[in-house]
């Protein structure tokens, strides 16, 4: 499970409540989220920064643009 996902959960967040509040798609963060459980850049740097702030920085710009980094930080 990558830390997107794990702190909306953890929040009691669905994932249609946080298109939402992101003013996008319900498929669109969908995708998201799919993107960075297989290690792809998740979205631009701007909507980066809205999720990271959506989630009190709970997670951060980088897991999203670059979650494979982050992923092999995990792994070490």
């Amino acid at each position: 499970m990558n830390r997107l996902r794990e702190v909306r959960e953890a929040q009691g967040i669905r994932k249609s409540e946080m298109a939402r509040r992101l003013s996008i798609h319900r498929s669109e963060y969908g995708r998201i989220e799919e993107r960075i459980d297989q290690g792809i850049r998740g979205t631009t740097p701007e909507l980066a920064d809205q999720i990271a702030k959506e989630f009190g920085n709970a997670v951060t710009r980088d897991q999203i643009l670059f979650p494979k980094d982050y992923m092999e930080q995990k792994a070490s």
